[in-house]
């Protein structure tokens, strides 16, 4: 269904683009599900068609659902982080890619623990960089880590930023 959906935006951008609707962003709602596995092939190739419709992206509402991952905090931490290094690495190649924001900076915060993802076992979810007590968690440093690892895409992101 995912690529489904990739490939319905694609085709409404580019048929409003051939009817002169100035479009210079595409926002990517990122509330990532971690029962879903992540195609990072798929990803890429969705990113690369959008930045060859001449738009710049932002990766918007950054989020880690925890479904999938043990009650223990820790390994939750670890897995939360591990899969959003794993989806960063992936925006974050892209050169069009101007901007990372999540949803919020503390789990207290959360959408996902009012929503239809709450966990089975009633454990809040642990899903964005900071804990219920501001004290960074993996996921924090899987960011910076990201940030710090993805290519100099300086030179074209100043140019996208113009647009």
């Amino acid at each position: 269904w995912m690529e489904a959906r990739r490939n319905a935006c694609l085709k409404a951008i580019e048929a409003r683009l051939k009817r002169g609707v100035p479009i210079q962003r595409f926002g990517l709602q990122s509330h990532l599900n971690s029962l879903i596995r992540l195609d990072e092939k798929a990803l890429r190739r969705f990113l690369a068609e959008l930045a060859g419709m001449g738009l710049a992206i932002e990766i918007t509402e950054l989020d880690v659902d925890d479904r999938a991952f043990p009650a223990d905090a820790a390994l939750r931490d670890k897995g939360v982080a591990a899969f959003a290094r794993a989806y960063l690495d992936v925006v974050l190649d892209e050169p069009a890619v101007l901007n990372v924001l999540t949803w919020d900076i503390v789990d207290k915060n959360t959408w996902l623990n009012v929503s239809d993802r709450k966990r089975r076992d009633g454990l809040p979810q642990r899903s964005l960089p900071l804990d219920a007590d501001y004290a960074k968690k993996p996921l924090w440093f899987a960011i910076r880590d990201a940030f710090l690892a993805a290519p100099d895409h300086s030179a074209a992101r100043a140019k996208a930023r113009l647009l």
